[in-house]
C-alpha cells in the first residue's frame, strides 16, 4: 500500500470540488497550520465524525538499552496524538474496503462542498 502525499490529496480535492489546484492547496495548509498552531497552543481539536488531534505530555524517565542493559535518561516533551472516532473506526472495520468506502464517503458530500460559495 502506497502512501498518499500532500499533493494526491491536494489533486484530489480539486477534482472533486472544482478548486484550482493552487486554490486547494492554500486551504490544506492553512488547515495544517491552524491545526500545528492549536496544538502548539496546547489544545485539543476535535472533528465530528472524524476524530480528534490531541496533545500529550511525556515525563521524562529511566529507560534500557536493549543492547547494552545500560540505564539511559529519556528527556519528556510533547507528543501530538490522533484519536480516530466511532464513525471512522467502523468505516474502517465494517468488511468493506475502508479506502473505497471513505472515498465514497468524501464523494457524497462533494457536491455539497463545491456548491458553497467560496469566501473571501
Amino acid at each position: 500500500m502506497a502512501n498518499v502525499t500532500k499533493k494526491d490529496i491536494v489533486e484530489e480535492i480539486a477534482r472533486r470540488t472544482g478548486m484550482t489546484q493552487a486554490e486547494t492547496k492554500a486551504v490544506l495548509e492553512g488547515l495544517l497550520d491552524a491545526i500545528s498552531s492549536t496544538l502548539r497552543d496546547g489544545r485539543n481539536i476535535e472533528i465530528r465524525g472524524f476524530g480528534r488531534f490531541k496533545v500529550r505530555v511525556r515525563r521524562a524517565r529511566t529507560a534500557r538499552n536493549p543492547r547494552t542493559g545500560e540505564l539511559v535518561q529519556v528527556e519528556g516533551g510533547v507528543k501530538p496524538v490522533f484519536e480516530a472516532s466511532r464513525e471512522l473506526k467502523a468505516l474502517l472495520n465494517s468488511g468493506e474496503n475502508p479506502l473505497q468506502a471513505l472515498q465514497d464517503a468524501i464523494k457524497a458530500s462533494a457536491p455539497e462542498i463545491s456548491k458553497t460559495p467560496a469566501a473571501g
